[in-house]
């Protein structure tokens, strides 16, 4: 099939991050510029004291929408949020991204050159290899609820029942969102791509592995920032009780990956302060 940026819409959720530095915004960019079409793009601000100004923008071939969130209500609500504008605006993709991925120039050349291949037009899942420190942390091997980084991937079709998938970078059929039922808004940051796509996999078993291979980098705080980090996992341990609440989770195995990160924190900062973080959270 012959496709444009069109077809897509993409969304990149922002917290406390100007787009001038903004990695990924940057990147899609440059990456839309050498393909054919109109790319529709929502910034999803959860950070409104950074003032979003996309005026020297308007001559791109990215159409720009900006939506301020005063509540930072997280990755899962600007997902549903692009669902809707890229519904209204019969879309067929949406791609779904954070602010520290870094998309090589030739992301969308290698997903249209994908698309071309499908001739009866089947495949609605397609996400690239996502590199963190040399290390490919996406796709992953999956086990409950969490992933074991692979050495190695082979691009093509996957069984996605099998891989840990994080959400930046994939590109999904607005039909398969839909029938996935979106992401659930109560699973706010961690534990949402493990969540949306527990779903997806009831609904289908194959994915297609982009040859592309983007850098993610995960924002957040100071490795020794013992204050900040804290911060952090209580966050981490509040989305990881949301998600056990939902249907067919078992618990036992949320709990599992939740004491496993408090151990390894408790160790690094020599205190049981972690630990007692969860101790009455499930």
């Amino acid at each position: 099939m012959h496709e444009t940026l069109n077809n897509l819409y993409a969304v990149i959720v922002l917290y406390k991050t100007d787009l001038q530095s903004c990695h990924t915004f940057n990147s899609l960019l440059k990456a839309a510029q050498f393909q054919h079409g109109v790319l529709g793009l929502l910034l999803y601000n959860n950070s409104p004291d950074v003032k979003i100004d996309i005026s020297i923008y308007e001559n791109s071939n990215v159409h720009i929408k900006v939506v301020e969130d005063m509540q930072n209500s997280g990755v899962s609500k600007a997902y549903n949020t692009a669902y809707i504008f890229a519904n209204e605006l019969k879309k067929k993709w949406l791609l779904l991204l954070d602010q520290d991925t870094l998309l090589p120039e030739n992301f969308f050349t290698d997903f249209f050159a994908q698309r071309k291949l499908d001739v009866n037009n089947m495949d609605r899942l397609y996400f690239p290899i996502i590199l963190s420190k040399d290390k490919i942390i996406s796709p992953a091997t999956y086990i409950p609820y969490r992933g074991i980084i692979k050495e190695k991937v082979e691009p093509g079709y996957q069984d996605i029942r099998k891989l840990a998938i994080i959400n930046s970078g994939t590109i999904i059929d607005l039909s398969l969102f839909n029938a996935a039922g979106g992401f659930n808004e109560a699973v706010a940051l961690d534990f949402s791509d493990v969540s949306f796509f527990r779903r997806v996999k009831h609904i289908q078993n194959s994915g297609m592995l982009l040859d592309v291979k983007c850098i993610h980098g995960f924002s957040g705080v100071e490795y020794d920032d013992y204050e900040k980090i804290m911060h952090r996992f209580k966050i981490f341990n509040q989305n990881a009780i949301a998600f056990s609440k939902e249907k067919g989770v078992r618990k036992g195995y949320v709990f599992t990956t939740v004491f496993i990160r408090a151990i390894n924190l408790s160790l690094r900062f020599k205190t049981l302060s972690f630990l007692k973080e969860i101790k009455f959270s499930f």
